[in-house]
């Protein structure tokens, strides 16, 4: 079985203010410490990027560590890296990660691919105890990937996010943060220069989610709701949305529900039934503000 790494590059860093992937954290680039942890847990390593230019920018950054790179063809957000990638790579399963995570160690990674090796899901994340979920950090079999483009990547337009393939796999592995990592720290984003100085701890409070989850139930309702949506039934991709929703909540999935909730009022929106948008909006906001604190 051969598995990829894939470092997620091809974002703009507006609210860091300058060239995020490749500011320095103790005398490296940032993408340098994603690529050299990446490269000790998989078969080889691969950056997603915007462009050929960027690629070559990056590769010099990352030498010896990485493979090559992959330009974006999709106009999907974050999601592009995902997609491009499993079309391009040949490999069985790939490990992605946002090339602003420096602070993940080799055997994380790899107690994440061996978690997704004993228990065979589509997918696998992380998930915290508020509920939070890493998004960029997934481990995928390339086929479910592909099964997204096939199936749901058109009818989803406008609506595409990273956590669509944790949300569309018939079977979800959401790994306990604490069964990876002790560190509150390893799983902190660069967002900001303070960042590199003074980095926010993860999600270690919140009790919603005590244990690794196997989600299986949640995923035909955002197919019923992608599909729906995609035919103008915009009501009922709502409910569907909605449904999805409080199947994720019952888990204490809180992230992924308010991702539901969001796509549920925007088909509300759709269908001009503007006071059913703003409960949704509310209850995601209400989630929302729920879950961070649990990060306090």
């Amino acid at each position: 079985m051969r598995v990829c790494g894939v470092i997620l590059s091809g974002g703009v860093s507006k609210r860091f203010g300058g060239d995020k992937a490749l500011a320095l954290l103790s005398g490296e680039p940032l993408i340098r410490h994603v690529a050299k942890s990446l490269h000790e847990a998989v078969d080889e390593v691969w950056l997603s990027v915007k462009d050929d230019e960027r690629g070559e920018q990056l590769m010099k950054a990352c030498e010896p560590f990485v493979k090559g790179y992959i330009v974006d063809e999709f106009s999907a957000g974050p999601l592009s890296g995902f997609l491009s990638a499993a079309k391009v790579l040949g490999a069985d399963v790939m490990v992605t990660s946002p090339a602003d995570a420096p602070r993940i160690k080799p055997t994380t990674f790899q107690k994440l691919v061996e978690k997704f090796l004993n228990h065979s899901p589509a997918v696998a994340s992380v998930v915290w105890g508020n509920g939070a979920v890493e998004t960029l950090v997934q481990v995928l079999a390339v086929e479910a990937v592909k099964n997204y483009l096939e199936t749901v990547y058109v009818q989803r337009a406008g609506l595409h996010r990273p956590s669509d393939m944790l949300r569309s796999a018939g079977k979800t592995l959401l790994v306990a943060g604490f069964n990876l990592s002790s560190d509150p720290y390893e799983f902190s984003n660069i967002n900001t220069r303070e960042d590199l100085v003074e980095p926010k701890p993860r999600a270690s409070g919140g009790n919603r989610v005590r244990d690794d989850l196997l989600l299986t139930e949640s995923s035909p309702h955002f197919h019923h709701a992608a599909a729906a949506a995609a035919e103008k039934r915009f009501k009922e991709s709502a409910q569907e949305y909605i449904s999805e929703a409080l199947v994720l909540l019952s888990y204490g999935v809180a992230h992924l529900a308010g991702h539901a909730l969001i796509d549920a009022a925007k088909m509300f929106e759709a269908a001009q039934l503007s006071e059913a948008a703003s409960l949704c909006s509310g209850m995601e906001a209400f989630i929302r503000r729920d879950m961070l604190s649990g990060m306090r």
